[in-house]
């Protein structure tokens, strides 16, 4: 795919740094156009099932609990 760079493991060292180097920028951002107090992070978790009752429990090889812990 055009554009794409290198993967990235979730929970890496590497990945956590780019994940914070990205938001600062983000935050910084909000701030800088007065928005800081106005917006809201949603926690949303991995689940180990679908809104459907669909079973989930692994995702590329990690269930839920693991990504949750990352």
């Amino acid at each position: 795919m055009k554009g794409r760079g290198p993967f990235i493991t979730f929970g890496t060292d590497e990945h956590f740094e780019l994940w914070t180097k990205a938001a600062d920028i983000l935050c910084a951002t909000i701030d800088r156009i007065g928005a800081l107090y106005e917006v809201r992070l949603i926690e949303a978790p991995f689940v180990h099932e679908t809104d459907t009752g669909s079973s989930r429990e692994i995702t590329r090889g990690t269930t839920a609990a693991e990504w949750n812990g990352l």
